[in-house]
């Protein structure tokens, strides 16, 4: 059963891929975090994700606006409790059409909690998953439940630079309009590469299936995104 389930998901994610409209979108990402106590940490997370109607320039007009804070817990060397309580999201149309160009951004105040997954699988090789909920609230009056269930690996290399390839997987259980379980499914390969002390920089490349509440075929996204993480050290 538990088969016929993933071929199902599967052949949503593929199945209109001849047909689909495929897009290019940038994304970048500021991530501040400190530490509070021994095992928790809080991190104030801001994002700007940028599109282009015919992919000419992806810099030319906003997608996204975000700020999110964490709370992260340790719960010992495998697993890690993540909660965000309120994050505040400014989306933009994504556009397709001219008449996409016209449309006004609406506003998203979302909640998520999340515990991660992490094991030594060789001596530089880690696996890594995620499993998360999120609920979402729109300007529009939409209400809508989110689970996002991610994994994939990671590869130490001298210098601490490490590569990271993950798939994510995101299902609407609650609160979508019907057709509209699958919401998305991204694949990712990404390196981190550290600029100084407590500072990182992550580039990497998105490949997503998306399906969108006003756009029935399933969408393809090109994304290429650009993070830049930065550790602050209380002093003591």
């Amino acid at each position: 059963m538990r088969r016929k389930w993933w071929l199902l998901v599967a052949g949503i994610c593929w199945g209109y891929t001849v047909h689909a409209q495929t897009k290019s979108n940038l994304w970048m990402r500021t991530t501040l975090q400190t530490r509070l106590a021994d095992k928790w940490d809080a991190a104030l997370e801001l994002q700007l994700r940028r599109q282009h109607p015919d992919n000419a320039n992806m810099f030319s007009m906003p997608l996204m606006y975000s700020v999110r804070p964490w709370i992260y817990y340790r719960m010992n060397t495998h697993f890690s409790l993540s909660v965000s309580p309120l994050a505040w999201f400014r989306q933009y149309p994504v556009l397709l059409t001219e008449k996409d160009l016209s449309k006004a951004p609406m506003q998203e105040w979302r909640s998520t909690v999340a515990i991660s997954y992490q094991t030594q699988l060789q001596q530089h090789l880690y696996f890594q998953s995620r499993a998360g909920v999120e609920y979402r609230n729109f300007s529009t009056g939409q209400r809508l439940l989110r689970t996002r269930i991610r994994t994939g690996f990671q590869y130490l290399l001298p210098g601490d630079v490490s590569l990271n390839a993950y798939n994510e997987l995101m299902l609407n259980p609650a609160g979508a309009a019907p057709g509209h379980f699958f919401d998305q499914n991204r694949q990712s390969i990404s390196g981190i590469v550290p600029l100084s002390r407590g500072v990182t920089v992550e580039v990497g490349y998105m490949h997503i299936y998306r399906q969108l509440p006003t756009y029935d075929p399933i969408m393809q996204e090109h994304n290429y995104f650009v993070q830049l993480n930065i550790s602050m050290q209380r002093k003591k």
